[in-house]
């Protein structure tokens, strides 16, 4: 399992360096080695090191699957003590109903994470020093057999891989802005791969651990989060069931986000997570208004800075965890088994504490208004649940500004990937701050000095 407490015997040493001289024509043009950390894998690997004269870097994603309880036992042990667990694992199927064990969706999601750096890679001829669990997920998933098939992986054994995409049915999707977004399909179903620069933030660990928490299939768990070697990070997340739909929504989809959203909504906000950072939309309103060179967007800016609904935004005072870009990128419509069309929201990177309203209004800005929903419909929605129109207006127009923005900003450095989508989501955001802009000025009930008091 998953322990660090043992190493290889001088017999298994002997053995290590006699396979690689045997085979030295194998590792012809190998760059490096990269190991496992576990120490039986780093004596391995250095045993290598030595006979090629190349560097070894540890990568904890190459560790053994975590058997549970079980770790660290010799076999007698854990069949004397835990026989019914031990049978579970002799099976070398998933270790799912092990106590404590590594989930088999969690140790694919590992692997793929870890094989996800290679991707559209022109070269790479690296050293893999791993364990038989690892080995097994790794040459399954890659073959694009059932993970848990079985066949002989002895000690020593060399595996020779020239495509590690070869037989997978690898799609990207292009519409993503600030990563890469890869859907990887294997025998065991869908993964999706985000590719990103830089490092993990303490957000993504916080988002990867509040999702672990929710149950049900709809959510989009990171089941793997890597860092690699070249300044990006990969999230290895389940596959969500359902369909991207853009434009105007048929009443049962329409109803559908409207239910999710509130569902979603009562359950951050029983989230108190201090790693989670606080949206301050007045120093975003602040620092939009500085730095735009778009008159346009300037003059907006300045206008929300001013508005009556302003002192809401000071402070942090009554903020909730929110999911603040519910665009349809990041919505995916099911139909279920009775015909019942549920909305799964995905991609929760955007999770800040906001005020309570944001995230509902985001919604309407981004989600509905965006895709051409008409503005009575909307306002149906907001007094239907007892809200104040002028206010989530307010909050609507903040999030078309940073939209605008952002896509602002964005079509003035791109050069030819995604421009033509920059530019349609510029035009569409500009229409809809035009256009409640208009409308604000027949719904606005709220006077400045409500909020003052």
């Amino acid at each position: 399992g998953k322990t660090n407490d043992f190493g290889l015997t001088e017999r298994g040493k002997q053995f290590i360096r006699s396979k690689i001289r045997n085979e030295i024509n194998i590792f012809s043009g190998s760059k490096r080695i990269i190991t496992s950390p576990l120490t039986r894998a780093v004596e391995t690997a250095d045993i290598i090191s030595e006979e090629l004269r190349i560097p070894i870097y540890l990568n904890e994603s190459l560790e053994e699957v975590d058997s549970g309880i079980l770790s660290g036992m010799h076999k007698q042990e854990a069949y004397e003590k835990y026989k019914k667990y031990y049978e579970i694992w002799k099976e070398r199927k998933d270790l799912d109903n092990i106590p404590l064990a590594e989930k088999g969706e969690n140790l694919q999601a590992r692997v793929i994470g870890f094989i996800s750096q290679y991707f559209d890679m022109a070269e790479y001829n690296d050293i893999i020093v791993t364990h038989a669990g690892f080995i097994r997920c790794l040459m399954n998933t890659i073959e694009n057999r059932e993970r848990t098939e079985r066949f002989n992986i002895d000690n020593g054994t060399i595996f020779c891989i020239n495509d590690i995409f070869k037989n997978l049915d690898v799609q990207e999707r292009k519409r993503a802005m600030n990563s890469r977004v890869i859907i990887l399909t294997t025998a065991n179903g869908k993964f999706v791969v985000k590719l990103k620069n830089g490092i993990p933030l303490e957000q993504d660990y916080a988002e990867q651990d509040l999702l672990q928490q929710i149950e049900g299939e709809s959510v989009p768990k990171v089941l793997s989060l890597q860092q690699y070697s070249n300044n990006t990070f990969c999230k290895v997340i389940r596959f969500v069931e359902g369909r991207h739909i853009y434009g105007k929504l048929l009443p049962e989809e329409y109803n559908a986000l409207i239910e999710s959203e509130q569902s979603l909504g009562r359950l951050l906000r029983r989230v108190h997570n201090n790693k989670f950072k606080t949206n301050n939309l007045q120093a975003k309103l602040q620092t939009i208004f500085e730095t735009t060179t778009n008159s346009y967007i300037k003059e907006i800016a300045h206008t929300l800075l001013n508005s009556p609904y302003k002192n809401i935004l000071s402070g942090n005072r009554g903020y909730v965890l929110s999911h603040d870009d519910l665009n349809r990128d990041n919505i995916l419509f099911e139909t279920l088994g009775n015909g019942q069309i549920r909305a799964n929201i995905i991609d929760f990177e955007s999770l800040e504490y906001a005020p309570k309203d944001f995230q509902f209004a985001s919604m309407l800005a981004s989600g509905m208004f965006l895709e051409g929903e008409n503005i009575e419909k909307i306002v149906e929605s907001i007094t239907s649940q007892g809200k104040d129109v002028g206010l989530i207006f307010y909050f609507m127009q903040i999030r078309l500004l940073d939209g605008l923005n952002f896509f602002w900003n964005r079509n003035n450095i791109e050069n030819g990937k995604n421009q033509e989508d920059t530019k349609d989501l510029l035009k569409r955001y500009f229409l809809c701050m035009e256009k409640l802009e208009i409308e604000k000025k027949k719904y606005y009930d709220m006077k400045k000095e409500d909020y003052d008091r």
